[in-house]
């Protein structure tokens, strides 16, 4: 996941780069299972590059009240996807929740899944989260 402007950068940039050398003609001494391989694998990576870069992107032009969750993995990544669609820094949005910048910092790259329940509950009470939902069979 794109968390910041220079992470969305660089992905923009290896996406071109990406797509560069699968525009690329194969060698003719390679053979035609390693070029379909290399292919495939090129073609993977640029599909999820291009999917982080649409969250992304998605994400800083969507309103926060309008964010849904729908699964529990939603949940943990609430407080990184309500920063960026508000559009704040990692430091002001950690003076927010009061928590340290460094910590902020730490729980976005492990997407929360470092912090404790009651770290992670007090954070989306800190930006007006609220969890309605029912369990079905």
């Amino acid at each position: 996941m794109i968390t910041n402007d220079r992470q969305h950068r660089v992905a923009t940039e290896k996406l071109a780069m990406l797509k560069e050398s699968l525009a690329r003609e194969y060698k003719r001494d390679v053979p035609d299972v390693v070029c379909r391989a290399r292919k495939g694998q090129l073609e993977s990576l640029v599909s999820e590059v291009e999917a982080e870069v649409k969250e992304y992107e998605k994400l800083k032009s969507t309103k926060p009240e309008s964010l849904r969750i729908r699964s529990p993995n939603d949940l943990m990544l609430m407080p990184i996807r309500y920063r960026i669609a508000s559009n704040m820094s990692v430091e002001t949005f950690s003076r927010m929740v009061k928590v340290s910048t460094e910590q902020v910092l730490h729980y976005e790259a492990s997407r929360y899944s470092d912090s404790s329940t009651k770290i992670l509950m007090e954070i989306l009470s800190q930006i007006g989260v609220s969890v309605r939902g029912r369990i079905t069979p």
